[in-house]
């Protein structure tokens, strides 16, 4: 047996590996070889070193620096979102630009590192959230039935009576004390508006801007046309089947000097479908947002937002079920979200 082999041995015997001829040769050798002999010592040496500790405050920084190395992303996709859905209001002031978060990533902290560690990071605190999550689940659920019964309720003031059964409340949603009517909800590029009043003629001036799917008060689900008269902001002309026009009014509400649209992760093709979070947005399953989301203060009717973990309002922000009837989400017993628009 040579020095290689024999140290291959020695190494496979070290890791818990059975010992078998091959250990035994090796040993044999490395009790007449310097050099084999050195390298069992290394191995005995290696057992006797300590396990490495990290600092205490690594693992809040990688975990940190992923939240925000997250927010940059999500920054992007909803300003992108945001803009493709229609073109800026020639009457809106400032840039819209939305400043990226500061990153704590070190500078030693590839992302290929990050990403390794923050792995091994989830991986220990999982057990932990699981706990967390399921011990809390009885007092969540008890948070909410005082909410439930605190919170104003009332339904929403629409131009018509809508036919229809609100969807059940989400879990972790607050519900209606009694059944709010839903308004005439209708989507485009995801963002929800209200099917407000006739218009009795088009503007000359008026451009389409797309298509979108509604059944209206019909059975069956139509694709129509979508106009926009410039100057209108987000205000839109939806075109009936009849070539009658209705306006469509955005879902808006305001937080510090900036603008926020209704989006939904639900179809809103036909009348009685209350809005939802957008797809990838998950359902909280606490009073208060948790896990996912954290309370970040209050919009300009004074109303609680809540944000991603590691994000800020400017970035959007979700409102929870059960609002007041001054607020536009009035009625609506799911948890929305709102995305900026300005």
């Amino acid at each position: 047996m040579d020095c290689r082999q024999a140290q291959d041995a020695l190494a496979a015997a070290h890791d818990g590996c059975e010992p078998d001829d091959a250990t035994i040769t090796a040993r044999a050798h490395a009790a007449t070889c310097p050099e084999c002999a050195g390298y069992s010592a290394a191995l005995a040496e290696l057992d006797a070193i300590p396990a490495p500790e990290a600092s205490p405050l690594l693992a809040e920084r990688i975990v940190r620096a992923v939240a925000n190395e997250a927010a940059v992303v999500d920054r992007d996709a909803e300003v992108a979102l945001a803009a493709a859905a229609l073109p800026r209001d020639p009457t809106a002031t400032g840039d819209g630009a939305v400043p990226a978060p500061v990153s704590d990533l070190p500078a030693w902290l590839t992302r290929t590192r990050l990403w390794a560690a923050t792995g091994t990071v989830i991986l220990a605190a999982a057990s932990v959230m699981v706990a967390v999550i399921v011990s809390g689940q009885a007092a969540d659920q008890a948070a909410l039935r005082e909410m439930a019964k605190d919170g104003p309720q009332a339904g929403a003031v629409t131009d018509a009576e809508v036919a229809g059964t609100p969807t059940p409340p989400a879990p972790g949603a607050i519900a209606p004390s009694a059944p709010a009517t839903v308004p005439d909800y209708v989507a485009y590029q995801s963002f929800a508006y209200l099917v407000a009043t006739a218009v009795e003629a088009t503007p000359s001036q008026a451009t389409t801007l797309g298509t979108t799917q509604t059944a209206l008060r019909s059975g069956a689900v139509q694709t129509l046309s979508v106009l926009q008269v410039p100057g209108s902001g987000r205000d839109l002309l939806l075109v009936l089947p009849a070539g009658e026009h209705r306006a469509l009014k955005p879902v808006i509400r305001s937080y510090g000097s900036r603008t926020f649209q209704m989006r939904s992760g639900t179809s809103l093709d036909r009348f009685g479908i209350w809005p939802t979070l957008p797809e990838g947005y998950t359902q909280p399953t606490g009073a208060d947002g948790s896990p996912y989301y954290r309370a970040a203060g209050t919009d300009a009717l004074g109303v609680r937002v809540y944000v991603r973990v590691g994000q800020t309002p400017e970035f959007g922000f979700g409102i929870a079920g059960g609002t007041a009837s001054t607020d536009p989400a009035s009625g609506n017993p799911n948890w929305t979200w709102w995305s900026p628009i300005q």
